[in-house]
């Protein structure tokens, strides 16, 4: 198998994320394409979109690869837009994939900021944001709700 060629999807990414919450046996063969499959990710995250960097970045913190991991969150701090009143956001794609949802996206945002970097600060701003965001429009779905409320209630300060 050549690790030059890029190939790597959002179903394989979701995989590879689910799988880091497991530590099972696997055959030879499944461990390879694991292996493969997750320098895929270290090596192309950047083509990747938001939600994806997210996942990405909580996979390989699992594995073990703070670098990467910690690389990503950089970026995605560099990206987000930070107002005094709307907290800290993304441009989020006007788009109505799944993976392209904006309070999920932003829920797993608090959730890679909070577990990689613990930056307590981005996190209270992305919070507010989520909170603001429902001032002003309902969340659409009762994922979107649940992911929200998730995320609002990770950090023991915000109860």
């Amino acid at each position: 198998m050549s690790f030059d060629n890029r190939y790597i999807n959002s179903i394989t990414i979701h995989y590879l994320y689910s799988r880091s919450f497991y530590k099972l046996d696997m055959d030879r063969e499944t461990q390879e394409a694991y292996n493969y499959n997750l320098s895929q990710i270290e090596k192309y995250w950047t083509e990747q979109g938001i939600y994806e960097q997210g996942l990405i970045a909580l996979t390989l913190y699992k594995k073990g690869k703070m670098d990467t991991a910690k690389k990503i969150v950089k970026s995605l701090k560099e990206r987000a837009l930070v107002n005094n009143e709307l907290g800290m956001y993304f441009k989020y794609p006007n788009n109505c994939y799944w993976n392209e949802l904006p309070i999920e996206t932003h829920a797993l945002m608090i959730d890679v900021f909070d577990t990689i970097t613990n930056d307590k600060e981005s996190v209270e701003q992305l919070k507010i944001w989520l909170l603001k965001n429902r001032q002003t429009t309902h969340w659409k779905t009762t994922k979107a709700t649940a992911s929200a409320i998730l995320a609002l209630l990770t950090n023991d300060s915000w109860l």
